[in-house]
Order: structure tokens, then C-alpha cells, then sequence
């Protein structure tokens, strides 16, 4: 009874390590003239723990906002948080990661705020109740320091992308997430970089 317990206990899968997305966009935009300037911080969080019976949980949290300064020191601010709980089941096969999610639950509030007004609530964004995604290993080019002569460091990654087009709200795709360590996605105008947390 021991011995079966003992190979029963043998056989189970290994805890897959969790899967952590990071997104982060931080940028600024002069007007001409010294017309004022705009300022994006978008910060978003998503880690997905893998159980060994293939089914899911993942928690996001992210935060956008944009700040709009003119002459006269007229401000808006538009800012977003949100927490979505996500559950489902993943895939793994000889090429490929699936992802089957649902999203579980929503917290989110949205104000927007102009210079001499009350701040006004807004409604947020709609998010599918069901996505899924199929992850793919790429190597990503890392924003650090290239040795002389050298090519730029890469770090492998899952690329996650959504299957036809579908509500996210905010949330930021594809989902990137490092095989090993930790790498952080950086958004903007001009497309993605990567660098390690």
C-alpha cells in the first residue's frame, strides 16, 4: 500500500511555474509652440498559475493614464484601474500553448477630471467572457547594452495571441510571458521592446 502510493504520488506533474506578464508604456508628447504636452503611463500585471490537471487561474491588475497640459495651465486627466480575475484550462503541445480563459470577475472604475469640474465617472471598456489564445516560443530582442561587435541579447518567450478580435478593454496584446525570469513588455507609439524586470 505504500509502495502504490509512493508511484502514485512519483507520477503526478511537477507544478508548472506561474506565467507573469508585465506591459508598461511611459511617454510624452511636446506640442509645438510650447502648446502644452501629453504624458501616457500605462501599467499593467497579469500572472497565470498553471495547475498539473491543466486548468488555470490568473489575476490581472493594470492602470491607465493620460494627463493633457495646454497653456493656461488647462489640465485633463483621464485615468483607468481595473482587476480582472481570469480561470480556465491550458494545452501544451509539441509546438504550441493553448489557452482557454474565462473571465471570472471585474472590478473597474474610470474618471475623468478637466480643469475647474467635477471629476466624471465613466463606464469602462467591455471584456469577452471567453478567449481563447495560442501561445508561440519567440525570441525577443532585449533593450540592453549590445557588446562591441556583438548582436543584441534575446530572451525566449510565449507569445500569446487572441483567436479573431475580441474585447479586451484595455488590457494590452499579446500576453507576454518569459519562459524563465522575467521580461517586461514596453509600449508605445513605435511599437514593443523588451527588457528584463
Amino acid at each position: 500500500m505504500r509502495l502504490a502510493l509512493a508511484v502514485m504520488l512519483f507520477a503526478l506533474p511537477a507544478q508548472a511555474a506561474p506565467l507573469e506578464m508585465r506591459y508598461l508604456r511611459s511617454e510624452n508628447l511636446h506640442i509645438a509652440n510650447q502648446g502644452g504636452a501629453i504624458n501616457w503611463l500605462d501599467e499593467v500585471k497579469l500572472v497565470l498559475d498553471l495547475a498539473p490537471d491543466g486548468t488555470l487561474t490568473g489575476v490581472e491588475t493594470g492602470k491607465t493614464r493620460k494627463h493633457d497640459l495646454y497653456r493656461n495651465n488647462w489640465t485633463a486627466e483621464d485615468v483607468q484601474r481595473w482587476t480582472n480575475r481570469w480561470s480556465g484550462t491550458w494545452k501544451q503541445t509539441t509546438t504550441a500553448l493553448d489557452l482557454d480563459v474565462g473571465l471570472e470577475s471585474r472590478s473597474c472604475t474610470h474618471t475623468k477630471t478637466r480643469s475647474g469640474e467635477k471629476p466624471q465617472q465613466l463606464a469602462c471598456g467591455a471584456v469577452a467572457k471567453l478567449i481563447h489564445f495560442t501561445c508561440t516560443t519567440e525570441k525577443v530582442p532585449l533593450l540592453a547594452p549590445t557588446p562591441a561587435g556583438g548582436m543584441r541579447p534575446t530572451h525566449e518567450v510565449w507569445q500569446c495571441r487572441p483567436t479573431g478580435t475580441v474585447a479586451l478593454d484595455r488590457t494590452p496584446t499579446p500576453w507576454t510571458f518569459a519562459k524563465t525570469g522575467c521580461v517586461k513588455t514596453l509600449g508605445g507609439r513605435r511599437g514593443f521592446g523588451y527588457e528584463t524586470c
